[in-house]
């Protein structure tokens, strides 16, 4: 198991009788199960952690709040809204801000391009060109990629 892993087998909350298991259906995006969590946990959401990464936990509403906020910043900028279907190029890493990330995008009905800062300069040009992303999504730390 990484670090980024979650052993569900472990979490009292997940195992508790009043959850109901939500299945993944056909055409169904992340951030709709994700919601669903939420609203199953209810009030609980707001102390239960749904990431705990390199010693950083966000609970399950912080999480859906950073998503619900980043979608909106993201639909809403000048230099080119975020839409359904556009492609957004993110340079996280495995952060915290990267759960985020991915929920806001499922919530504008965009997609992601995963890049790693490791790769060569010219190559983050090449998978950002290639892939016709629109824009490129980072943190501060790889700004100057």
């Amino acid at each position: 198991m990484t670090a980024c892993e979650i052993d569900l087998s472990l979490s009292p909350i997940l195992r508790s009788p009043q959850d109901r298991p939500i299945a993944w259906l056909p055409g169904e995006r992340l951030h709709t199960l994700f919601d669903q969590r939420c609203a199953a946990l209810g009030r609980r959401a707001r102390r239960h952690l749904a990431v705990d990464y390199g010693g950083i936990g966000i609970t399950y509403a912080d999480l859906q709040t950073r998503s619900h906020q980043l979608a909106h910043h993201l639909s809403q900028r000048p230099d080119g809204a975020v839409r359904p279907g556009t492609r957004v190029a993110m340079l996280t890493g495995r952060t915290v801000d990267s759960y985020a990330a991915v929920l806001a995008l499922s919530r504008l009905g965009a997609s992601y391009v995963p890049l790693d800062a490791s790769f060569p300069i010219d190559r983050l040009h090449f998978l950002i060109a290639d892939s016709d992303a629109v824009q490129v999504l980072t943190l501060q730390q790889h700004a100057h990629l």
